[in-house]
Parts: structure tokens; sequence; C-alpha cells
């Protein structure tokens, strides 16, 4: 019974982490940004990654960074109206967790690229002190 529920617990959040990609995948697609290389890792926690340029418009890695965050909701959502709580509580947890603004955090991106938006870059390489 354990192995069961650790391996619907395992499987939930590998499909949460593919969904999570592949709306990044898809939305570097639309915006046309470049992606090359995917990296998976399955232990100890399931993580997959898509490599990817930045494009140098903040509002576009910004919408690519949220891309990921929206799938995870949506999926959640979807699995929820359909009877899987426990598919749906890992799917929107990866989605929330990474909105946090922490290290490589998908946060971290869209605050970075919103506020670079807004008020420009604070240092210029260029600049003389």
């Amino acid at each position: 019974m354990r192995l069961h529920a650790f391996l619907y617990v395992e499987a939930a959040v590998i499909i949460a982490a593919i969904a999570h990609e592949l709306g990044h995948y898809l939305v570097c697609k639309l915006l046309g940004a470049k992606t090359y290389g995917v990296r998976v890792r399955l232990l100890p926690i399931p993580a997959i990654g898509i490599a990817r340029d930045l494009t140098h418009v903040p509002l576009k890695d910004a919408a690519i960074s949220a891309a990921g965050v929206v799938a995870n909701f949506s999926m959640g959502l979807c699995l929820w109206h359909y009877g899987l709580p426990v598919a749906a509580f890992w799917s929107l947890l990866m989605g929330t967790m990474s909105l946090i603004p922490i290290g490589q955090q998908d946060g971290v991106r869209i605050v970075a690229s919103i506020r670079l938006h807004f008020a420009g870059p604070c240092f210029s390489q260029n600049s003389q002190s």
C-alpha cells in the first residue's frame, strides 16, 4: 500500500515538472526565443530543465518564466476538477514554490524582468566610478 502511494506521488511530481517545463518551452517557441538542451534529474527530487537564451526584452522573459507557473496552476485545477486531489496538490505546490523569488526559481526572473522593464538597468557595464 505504501509503495503504491509513493509511486502515485512520484508520478504526480514528475508529470507536474513536465507540464511546468512544457509551459516554458511552448511560450519560448511562441515568442521566438531560442531553446537548447533539456536536463532531466529523477533522484533525489525529480527535476527537468530547459536551457534557453534570454530574449533581452524584459516582458518576454517575464512571460516565459511565468508560463511554467501558469501551466502548473492550470493542470492543478483540472486535476482537482477531475477528482485527483493529491496530484492537483503537487502541481499547485510546484507552481507556488516556483513563484518564490529565491535562487534560480521563476519568481526571481519574473521580478527582475518586471523591474528591468519599468526601472531600467541599475548599473551600466561601461560606467566609471
